[in-house]
């Protein structure tokens, strides 16, 4: 018996080695190099990188723990097609983001990657309206780069320049996912609530001198851009706001204005909502238009995508029996003018295609940046995508009106003695054989 005693043992702690989760983010754990060095810890990391001229390399999957802060430095990561998360577990104002950006400080991500700034109060926060107190944060290479907090981005100074590709937060009264109280903001998505998440109350707030870019769509329950009364701020919106319940797509002070005017610096954007302020009865640069003595000061530029036309979907090749169905299902189906195209299977779905069978086809289209499916939501108005010649059946849109799903039904598939189930498997290639094999035996 006592043999077995250190088998047994090592059993033990092999089994609690199976149940023990394994982290990413051990603390001692190296996750990037600056040139030969390794680091777990950022802020070491980043002091090397601004010194050296080197960038920061990512080379695992990690969490970390705490803020990045670059105070008058510049940096450069490589995210390598890694994925880094930084959370800020604490804190307030400055203090409470995932990354600060001060005095000066730059931050140059590129991709591919990600990159996912998480904080108490901000997910990134970037100077202050301080002389001087600005920062940069900057996109290249198909990096992903989201900010998560109370506000997603926070940007105080008129010279800050943030690039982003995701923003949330505004989930409470007075949150904001991009609150720009001056500085230039570029989101480079839309702003939506996650998957399974809470909605997003509110989207931009735009003050003072801001300049706020959204390359997508707006997805809010109250509110989707707030500029003070006071402000002359510009927001441009590459996309549509979609409001709850209740909610407005633009707030302007305590005014919730409506209206379009059809004037627009910007080709293809149309001004809407064009904010007014009262400054008297004789205040210079009053416009007829509008009640006397009020004035243009905030504007907000919205381009609504084009909806694609239907048309003929093409690379689909249609069910033959014996065919295998993988030959036409993989590479096998074209995009089309402003969109994508994706073979999304069969229904049923074999190795190959039997006879006597009636198959289906499921196809999605992703829309281009500026187009949309927005209306295409029955079988009539879609029956211009049609496969080989066959109407399509409607599915499903989503929310953004950016992916359709439609299915393709074709017609039953032949056997040697056409579509009719019975005469199509092993017993009519028999059948055949016996009355007319003899005449290929005696020749």
């Amino acid at each position: 018996m006592k043999a077995r005693k250190p088998v047994s043992v090592l059993l033990a702690l092999l089994l609690a080695l199976a149940i023990v989760p394994m982290t990413a983010g051990a603390a001692g754990e190296p996750f990037c190099t600056v040139g030969s060095a390794s680091y777990d810890d950022l802020a070491a990391a980043a002091a090397e990188a601004s010194s050296s001229g080197q960038p920061i390399l990512i080379t695992k999957d990690f969490d970390y723990a705490g803020q990045l802060e670059l105070d008058g430095i510049t940096v450069a990561v490589e995210l390598q097609n890694f994925t880094l998360n930084i959370t800020q577990a604490s804190g307030t104002g400055a203090a409470g983001a995932g990354l600060y950006v001060r005095n000066g400080g730059a931050l140059a991500v590129n991709g591919p990657g990600t990159l996912n700034f998480a904080g108490t109060s901000a997910g990134i926060y970037v100077g202050s309206a301080a002389a001087g107190d600005y920062g940069t944060v900057s996109i290249t290479g198909a990096a992903t780069v989201n900010a998560t907090g109370s506000h997603g981005v926070v940007s105080n100074n008129s010279q800050n320049e943030v690039q982003v590709t995701g923003a949330l937060g505004g989930s409470a009264a007075g949150d904001f996912c991009v609150y720009c109280l001056d500085g230039k903001v570029e989101v480079f998505g839309s702003i939506t609530p996650p998957d399974n998440g809470p909605p997003v109350r509110n989207g931009v707030y735009a003050d003072n001198d801001a300049e706020v870019h959204v390359y997508g769509h707006i997805v809010s329950s109250v509110v989707g851009v707030h500029c003070p009364a006071a402000a002359a701020a510009r927001v441009w919106v590459l996309g549509r706001f979609i409001s709850g319940d209740g909610g407005f797509s633009i707030k302007i002070g305590n005014e919730y204005p409506e209206g379009v005017m059809a004037l627009s610096a910007y080709p293809g954007y149309e001004e809407r909502y064009r904010i007014q302020k009262y400054s008297g009865a004789n205040a210079v640069g009053k416009d007829p238009e509008f009640p006397l003595g009020y004035v243009f000061e905030s504007r907000v530029w919205i381009k609504i995508p084009v909806t694609i036309t239907p048309e003929p979907i093409t690379g689909v090749t249609s069910p033959k029996t014996g065919a295998f169905t993988s030959v036409t299902r993989t590479g096998a189906i074209n995009n089309g003018t402003n969109y994508t195209a994706e073979f999304r299977g069969w229904t049923p779905n074999p190795d190959k295609f039997n006879a006597g069978t009636v198959y289906t086809a499921t196809i999605q289209l992703t829309a281009n940046p500026g187009y949309d499916f927005n209306g295409l939501t029955t079988d009539a108005q879609i029956e211009g995508f049609t496969v080989n010649g066959i109407k399509p059946k409607f599915v499903n849109l989503d929310e953004m009106t950016e992916r359709l799903t439609f299915s393709v039904t074709f017609p039953i598939t032949r056997g040697v003695f056409g579509t009719n189930p019975r005469y199509t498997g092993g017993w009519a290639y028999l059948l055949f054989f016996l009355c007319f094999g003899w005449i290929w035996m005696w020749f």
